[in-house]
């Protein structure tokens, strides 16, 4: 089956896509991998040989794009502010520490480090660059002269939305607890 200008309808990526999905399924309904077939792997080789494409690059997020979109955020409103500086971390914590999808949505504040010189120090673990976890795994972020493009001063207006936020009588122990706990030992 073809396209009308003459090329497959589908991708080879897009197919292998779909393999993954059908490899999957089988393999969690306890059959075989049908995809490992012979037919099905020199067919998908020949298809990426007939039809070679060379992936489309999306232009890359530069920082005044990323301010952009934090100042899109609704800062200044409860609880979206709230929800909006944590957010905000979560951009520029990924932005600034050049990470991967799976870094940045895998990060928590156990991960985090506040230093009062240094800015962030991230512990990232295991990802897609070092799938062993091998590597060292710390990124730090420095302050920026700039508190709107600051990851380690929008980590601090987060932690302290949350810190006031917090009713005075709880008892319960949370990772914002943890991370100022850290902070004034550091500061100590």
């Amino acid at each position: 089956m073809t396209a009308p200008a003459g090329s497959p309808p589908y991708a080879v990526s897009t197919i292998r896509q779909r393999l993954a999905g059908i490899v999957d399924r089988h393999l969690r309904e306890g059959h075989l991998d049908p995809t490992g077939h012979l037919g099905v792997v020199n067919l998908v080789r020949g298809s990426q040989k007939q039809h070679p494409r060379r992936p489309t690059r999306k232009k890359p997020l530069l920082l005044d794009d990323v301010a952009k979109i934090i100042r899109a955020m609704d800062h200044r409103a409860f609880p979206a502010g709230v929800a909006a500086a944590r957010d905000t971390v979560a951009i520029w914590l990924g932005f600034a520490g050049a990470m991967h999808r799976s870094e940045a949505t895998g990060l928590a504040l156990d991960n985090l480090e506040l230093h009062s010189q240094d800015g962030v120090v991230i512990h990232v673990g295991r990802s897609k660059a070092d799938q062993e976890n091998v590597l060292p795994d710390v990124v730090v972020l420095l302050y920026d002269h700039r508190p709107s493009t600051c990851a380690p001063c929008a980590v601090l207006r987060w932690v302290s939305f949350v810190k006031a936020a917090r009713p005075a009588n709880r008892t319960r122990v949370t990772d914002v607890d943890r991370l100022l706990t850290r902070q004034e030992q550091e500061l100590s």
